[in-house]
């Protein structure tokens, strides 16, 4: 774990409630077991995690750790995750442990 991650945390508490991990580095086992650290962390001082990932995919059971994901690449033909033509979804995991899809939410509103 990484001291100056925890003194981030420490320094923002009051004005935060979440944090968001922008894409998931190499992608190899010890990468994702740091991340997982990192979330493990994050939850144990109050936050909320999310995972912001360009992958198309579907939630991958190692990610099922984090209270958000969004998954899918940006598409320039299919609009950012704002547009209801988006590829790209924003997933929130409720309390019986499933994602519910919350992009819509994320939509201009015409």
């Amino acid at each position: 774990m990484s001291e100056y991650f925890e003194q981030i945390l420490d320094l923002y508490h009051e004005y935060t409630t979440c944090v968001c991990f922008m894409g998931e580095g190499e992608q190899s086992e010890i990468v994702r077991r740091e991340l997982l650290a990192y979330v493990q962390e994050s939850h144990n001082r109050g936050y909320t995690c999310c995972l912001y990932s360009g992958r198309d995919v579907e939630i991958e059971e190692w990610m099922k750790v984090f209270d958000y994901v969004k998954i899918g690449s940006y598409q320039k033909d299919k609009g950012a995750l704002c547009e209801r033509t988006t590829n790209q979804h924003m997933w929130k995991r409720m309390n019986n442990g499933s994602y519910e899809d919350i992009t819509y939410q994320f939509w201009n509103v015409d």
